[in-house]
């Protein structure tokens, strides 16, 4: 089932799938405004508390019945389904993923989708060496497809069209499909790291500036559960051993 999700940070303004012949998309009304950038990327805009793409009125709807309309959309085929997107691992299925959790349908969704499937990393390992590994040179380039890109459901059915021009079946898994894909669990783990790294690194912030530390060493430091004010509690207790021992703390199976 390919799927794709129209956002601005966090919120998604649009959703569409698609599998076989049955199709589904609508519009999300944003809880906040829509920047000028994302209008002209996206075509979406609000005014007057209508929502608009490409400047023609829409019919739109709240996150909490779209994520609904959404999983009723999946339960039609009455088997788990697997999602196909481009980019979703690191862009999609977090956005998604904090849709579900705050309309508190992430076990619903859980148990209807059995993994997803990353088509960004499927082709850049199948076809090594383009130019460009956006949707719309992939489908244009290995298909002579053109379409409005950033159009949620013309994502989805390009996307869609693009599998069938190259005979690609995902149930004969290759190396490629095992390595573009993730489980619902995973993108859920990532998710929760990520919140925790949000919440966590704008402490330590400072430290990156004054190049004390790296911003990627700084990522991990906060994804672990730790703010600078642990870092100095642990300094003050001990300015030799303290830091050190800390960072040296056994989490599972590494530190």
């Amino acid at each position: 089932m390919f799927v794709h999700f129209t956002a601005r940070t966090s919120h998604i303004t649009q959703i569409a799938a698609a599998a076989g012949e049955e199709h589904f998309s609508c519009f999300v009304f944003p809880k906040i405004p829509i920047s000028p950038k994302s209008t002209s990327i996206t075509g979406i805009s609000v005014k007057n508390g209508n929502m608009f793409h490409h400047g023609k009125k829409v019919d739109s709807t709240s996150i909490s019945t779209a994520v609904d309309m959404l999983l009723n959309f999946f339960e039609k085929f009455q088997r788990k389904v697997v999602l196909v997107g481009h980019n979703v691992e690191s862009f999609d299925s977090p956005i998604l993923i904090y849709a579900l959790d705050s309309c508190k349908k992430l076990n619903k969704f859980s148990n209807i989708v059995e993994g997803i499937f990353d088509t960004l990393k499927f082709f850049r390992m199948e076809r090594p060496g383009l130019i460009s590994y956006r949707q719309e040179f992939l489908c244009q380039h290995l298909a002579g497809i053109d379409y409005d890109a950033h159009d949620a459901s013309n994502d989805v059915i390009s996307l869609q069209s693009l599998f069938r021009h190259l005979n690609i079946d995902l149930c004969k898994a290759n190396d490629s499909c095992r390595s573009a894909s993730f489980t619902i669990a995973s993108a859920v783990d990532f998710y929760k790291f990520s919140n925790v790294i949000q919440i966590n690194l704008p402490s330590l912030q400072p430290s990156i500036s004054k190049k004390i530390i790296s911003t990627s060493i700084a990522k991990k430091i906060a994804g672990s559960g730790l703010q600078y004010k642990h870092l100095e509690l642990a300094f003050n207790r001990d300015p030799v051993e303290g830091i050190y021992s800390l960072f040296s703390e056994q989490c599972g199976k590494s530190v």
